[in-house]
């Protein structure tokens, strides 16, 4: 009796466990929808892979990539979430752009806080405070900006100057000031547009930690004036020039992460180029920087989306994949277990094979806190025209 009752036992448990195995196949079998997706640039590309692998797998999913001109596409969000029609099921934002659409209409976007809290430990926190909008998540990170200084050894070694010895922005505005000197004034080391200056301000503020959540923003009002002094002082010294013309890509140094790699390459593939760290506000401190990345977020249209977060974790969980793409479009991932634990020791061809990837996943993992990203941003609406015009008059 007690063998048969034994028996009886285990058939329950290998039936349930089977049962269970069954359901969860069945469940991934039953995804269904119909989702489309806007983008821009290397992402779709990327999308458009994936997605045609996953709809393979889920036959019952379809999923659009709708390609847009970068130049458009924000407006193009714009102007659909405006209308409320016509909306995408999904779309690519930075940080900065989610907190203004919010604050438009709060209703825009899907919280996908509790979907994203087991994969917390995937980011930097850095990396998850750009996403956090009144205590929820709203982006799923893609990619991260860590940012390095590039710059043409070819011109500046005919003027004697070694950027491997500046390690502050006293040293950097030293060296531009030679520049500037023994060309007569042909040569600036620092040219950007206003879209790249206002980049740039981000950069420092991000540097001396202006987001330190001890303080409200403005309560950093010392910090912000260093801010300011330097890049007045880097515009009154010849250093720093800014053009109107947003095409434009041809400063001697560029500050920019893996992104601006693909376009030296595009522009300057004759040209000797070589990278170094961001200088920092005195020898030994901060240069560990990155800037805001790119986050897929939902749309809050009430359609489910089950399949459409499935579709999420399948591309952005993939670390062959996500790698693979960084290489080749140079997309540095957010996901740090792409590198945790992994040697990344490609060399950048154009830059006298410096390990530079390895370069980048050292800066994203030490970059401070954003702690105040939501009050910096708003801080930035109300306060940046203001700061440029400290800046452009020294005040």
């Amino acid at each position: 009796m007690r063998r048969v009752s034994t028996i009886i036992i285990m058939v329950f448990v290998i039936s349930t466990l089977f049962n269970g195995c069954f359901f969860t196949n069945n469940n991934y079998k039953r995804l269904s929808g119909k989702y489309e997706i806007w983008s821009y640039g290397p992402y779709s590309e990327y999308l458009k892979k994936r997605a045609k692998e996953f709809v393979e797998k889920n036959p019952r999913v379809e999923i659009n990539i709708k390609d847009f001109n970068k130049d458009k596409y924000i407006t193009s969000v714009e102007k659909s979430l405006k209308d409320n029609k016509n909306e995408p099921d999904m779309v690519l934002l930075t940080g900065e752009e989610i907190i203004k659409l919010l604050e438009k209409r709060s209703d825009s976007f899907e919280s996908i806080t509790t979907d994203l809290n087991s994969y917390l430990n995937n980011f930097s926190p850095s990396r998850v405070d750009e996403v956090r909008y009144k205590n929820e998540v709203y982006g799923f990170p893609w990619d991260s900006r860590p940012i390095v200084v590039y710059y043409n050894s070819e011109v500046l070694e005919k003027y004697d100057i070694n950027m491997e010895e500046v390690n502050s922005w006293e040293e950097f505005i030293a060296s531009g000031k030679k520049l500037y000197e023994l060309s007569k004034g042909s040569k600036v080391l620092l040219t950007l547009n206003k879209s790249q200056e206002r980049e740039l301000f981000k950069i420092l503020c991000y540097q001396i930690n202006i987001l330190d959540n001890q303080k409200d923003i403005t309560e950093n009002s010392e910090k912000i004036d260093r801010i300011i002094k330097l890049l007045s002082t880097m515009k009154k010294e010849k250093i720093l020039k800014i053009i109107n013309d947003q095409k434009q890509y041809n400063s001697i140094v560029v500050l920019g992460s893996s992104n601006s790699l693909g376009e030296l390459k595009e522009k300057f593939k004759t040209s000797k180029w070589r990278v170094v760290k961001l200088p920092s506000f005195e020898k030994g401190g901060n240069n560990f920087v990155s800037l805001d990345g790119v986050n897929l977020v939902l749309l809050d249209n009430k359609k489910n989306k089950d399949a459409l977060k499935q579709f999420i974790f399948f591309s952005m969980m993939n670390c062959d994949e996500l790698l693979s793409f960084m290489y080749e479009e140079n997309v540095f991932p957010s996901n740090n277990n792409c590198y945790r634990n992994k040697i990344i020791d490609r060399r950048a061809i154009l830059l006298n094979d410096d390990k530079l990837w390895a370069r980048f996943v050292n800066i994203q993992s030490n970059s401070k806190r954003k702690n105040n990203y939501y009050e910096f941003i708003k801080f930035m609406e109300v306060n940046y025209p203001n700061i440029l015009n400290k800046i452009n008059t020294g005040i």
